[in-house]
């Protein structure tokens, strides 16, 4: 359709990459939810499709983008708290049951649940740093005992370190072993 410029994808992760693909190659412009894909292969076809279209491509991320975040960043530039000398920031809780057992968020091919999540996270983490992590750990484990609607949700954890620049570093975790 001509009169189609922009198509935003927030369909479930495993159709990303199809979709889009789709979209650029009709030259659309494409706002895509994340995560773009669910393999380095799909990601490399993604790339080539925004490469050769007439449309682009931009990959949503919105932690960025609350209140809360944009606000706490721009305290923190402006000194209005202080001179930091570390941040933590913590998340700690269930992620949101998923009902279905056959559900794709329930696959190892997706990631699951938990690192869907924790991509709204980590990119939080990225904005207020602008920088890549010095330090990371991860512990993921799938639990497939119990009640259907938290199948897959096991220990997951993941923390990483983050220089703030000027000595400061921003401590991230994003804990679901914690229940």
């Amino acid at each position: 359709d001509p009169g189609v410029v922009l198509i935003q994808i927030a369909t479930p992760d495993w159709c990303h990459c199809g979709q889009a693909e789709q979209a650029l190659r009709a030259g659309k412009h494409v706002l895509l939810q994340k995560p773009p894909c669910l393999n380095d292969g799909e990601l490399k076809r993604l790339i080539a499709a925004a490469h050769t279209s007439r449309g682009s491509l931009k990959v949503l991320l919105n932690s960025r983008a609350t209140r809360l975040s944009r606000t706490l960043k721009k305290h923190l530039a402006a000194g209005v708290i202080g001179a930091p000398r570390e941040i933590l920031y913590a998340y700690r809780g269930r992620r949101f049951p998923i009902d279905h057992p056959a559900s794709p968020y329930l696959k190892a091919e997706s990631g699951g649940v938990w690192l869907h999540i924790s991509l709204h996270w980590l990119d939080e983490a990225f904005y207020f740093s602008d920088a890549l992590p010095t330090a990371v750990q991860v512990f993921a484990a799938r639990n497939d005992q119990g009640e259907a609607r938290f199948l897959g949700e096991g220990p997951n954890y993941w923390s990483a370190i983050f220089p703030m620049g000027q000595g400061i570093t921003l401590n991230f975790e994003y804990n679901t072993m914690l229940l």
